[in-house]
C-alpha cells in the first residue's frame, strides 16, 4: 500500500514489478531485480542461515542482529544504477537485513520509511502467502515462526534506526489519517495520490495470542510512529 501510494505519486518502483495477486490485488510494487540484488547480497552475507530457503524465498529468512552485511563489487554497480533514477521508492521486506549493502549509495537525505501492523496480522499473513503460492512450496511456515520471522525484522529496523538516517515509521491505519499523510508529504515534499489506498483490503484477522516480548517490541514501535498504545493488543 504504501510503496503504491509513492509509485502512484511519481516514484520509481522498478522495472520490473510483481503481478498483482489475491493476497495484494492492488500489487505488490516490489522489482523482482531488487529482490534478486538483496537475495544476493543475503547469500554473500548469511551462507547457511539462510538455509533451507532457496531462490525468491529468502524474505522468509530470521537473521540474528550480529550480522555482518556485505555485498561484491558487482552488486554494488547494481545498486548504483538502480539508484540513479530518481525520485524512487524501492520496497522489498528483505531490506530490514541488507539495507546496511544500500547506504553508502543513498543521497543523505534519503528517508526510510518503515510501515507495521498488527504482528499477528503480519504472521498469519505470511502463514497464508507460504500455503497459496507455488515459488514457496516446501518451506515449513506455521504462526509461531511467522512471528520469529517478524519478530526479527523489526528489531533489524530498530537497530539500523539507531545507527543514522532519517527514518519515518507508520502504523498501517496512519495512512487513512490526514494528518500523517500531511507530515509525508511535507518530509518527501510531494504530493501523494490519496485515491490509492483502500481500508477494505486490509486484514480483519481476529487477534491471535503473542508473547509479552513481542507485544512490547510493536509497543515501541507504536511510540515511535505516534500511534495510540491503547489500541495495542495481542493476547
Amino acid at each position: 500500500m504504501a510503496a503504491g501510494l509513492l509509485a502512484r505519486s511519481g516514484y520509481f518502483a522498478g522495472k520490473d514489478l510483481h503481478a498483482p495477486q489475491p493476497s495484494n490485488p492492488k500489487g505488490f510494487f516490489e522489482s523482482f531485480e531488487i529482490n534478486m540484488i538483496n537475495e544476493d547480497i543475503l547469500r554473500e552475507s548469511a551462507g547457511d542461515l539462510i538455509l533451507p530457503l532457496k531462490s525468491k524465498q529468502l524474505w522468509l529468512s530470521q537473521l540474528p542482529l550480529e550480522i555482518s552485511i556485505r555485498s561484491t563489487g558487482a552488486v554494488n554497480e547494481r545498486i548504483k544504477k538502480l539508484v540513479s533514477n530518481k525520485p524512487y521508492c524501492f520496497k522489498d521486506p528483505r531490506f530490514c537485513y541488507t539495507l546496511p549493502a544500500w547506504k553508502p549509495f543513498l543521497d543523505p537525505d534519503t528517508v526510510f520509511l518503515c510501515v507495521f501492523r498488527q504482528p499477528w496480522k503480519t504472521a498469519l499473513s505470511i502463514v497464508r502467502e507460504v500455503e497459496s503460492r507455488s515459488y514457496l512450496q516446501g518451506v515449513s511456515m506455521d504462526f509461531e515462526r511467522a512471528m520469529g520471522i517478524w519478530r526479527a525484522c523489526y528489531q533489524h529496523i530498530l537497530q539500523m534506526r539507531q545507527r543514522g538516517g532519517s527514518w519515518v515509521l507508520m502504523e498501517y491505519r496512519q495512512f487513512f489519517d490526514e494528518s500523517c499523510l500531511k507530515k509525508l508529504e511535507n518530509l518527501l515534499q510531494t504530493t501523494l495520490d490519496r485515491s490509492f489506498p483502500e481500508a477494505m483490503l486490509e486484514n480483519n484477522a481476529l487477534p491471535q495470542a503473542i508473547s509479552a516480548a513481542d507485544e512490547v517490541l510493536y509497543q515501541q514501535l507504536c511510540s515511535l510512529a505516534g500511534y495510540p498504545p491503547d489500541l495495542v493488543g495481542g493476547r
